[in-house]
């Protein structure tokens, strides 16, 4: 078999798991951080709030760790299984992943891990804006979807976005995210999504969309 069409039959393997992912186990958890992680390494939101010295790439993994785990208690996180893209969901009966003061006070030296006091404020405004705009009807959370750096291009996204979004609709509940890149306005809105605002972070700091997507994408 020649390399192309090894390197077809990888990516047809990987869009199949991808298409099947797994709820994230706690021997999951380092793969599934380390994947987000790097998927988000470029991402503005986190650049802008995360650390910007030397701690970075490991802050991002906490975060990323931090947030798995906290999906993982509500039952929506997901990888597939070689590792190389994973998804993080609330449920409508979380409120949005939200946390209340007491969460974010116990959490502040975690906090102060990823942003550095510099950027602790950042954070901060960023968790306001993300509850204040954040919208009341039941919903299912994308708080996370990522793939791989090195699995990027290959379609593993739709297919692990394509997996739940069908388990949403099957259970008649409509899906909210915020998307922080741009350009992936039109792969979100190819899955059924619209944009229902604008959260700018500050005069010169990166814009999130809020999304909506109904039930089957109408």
């Amino acid at each position: 078999m020649s390399e192309p069409d090894d390197a077809v039959d990888a990516a047809h393997a990987a869009r199949a798991a991808a298409a099947n992912p797994q709820p994230v186990t706690e021997e999951m958890v380092t793969t599934t951080a380390a994947c987000l992680a790097s998927a988000f390494m470029d991402d503005p939101v986190l650049t802008w709030f995360v650390r910007n010295d030397k701690h970075f790439t490991m802050a991002l993994y906490q975060l990323m760790e931090t947030n798995t785990r906290r999906s993982m208690a509500k039952g929506g996180a997901f990888v597939a299984g070689d590792g190389k893209c994973a998804s993080l969901w609330f449920p409508p009966d979380s409120n949005g992943g939200s946390m209340g003061l007491l969460e974010q006070l116990k959490l502040v030296p975690r906090m102060l891990g990823l942003t550095g006091w510099s950027r602790l404020g950042r954070l901060f405004k960023l968790i306001d804006l993300m509850e204040k705009n954040h919208p009341k009807d039941p919903h299912q959370y994308l708080q996370v979807l990522g793939v791989h750096h090195d699995a990027q291009g290959m379609g593993l996204g739709s297919s692990i976005l394509t997996h739940t979004l069908a388990k949403n609709d099957a259970d008649g509940i409509p899906s909210y995210l915020e998307n922080s890149k741009e350009k992936n306005t039109p792969f979100y809105e190819r899955h059924g999504f619209k944009i229902v605002g604008e959260i700018r972070l500050s005069d010169e700091g990166p814009v999130m969309w809020p999304m909506w997507r109904n039930v089957g994408g109408a």
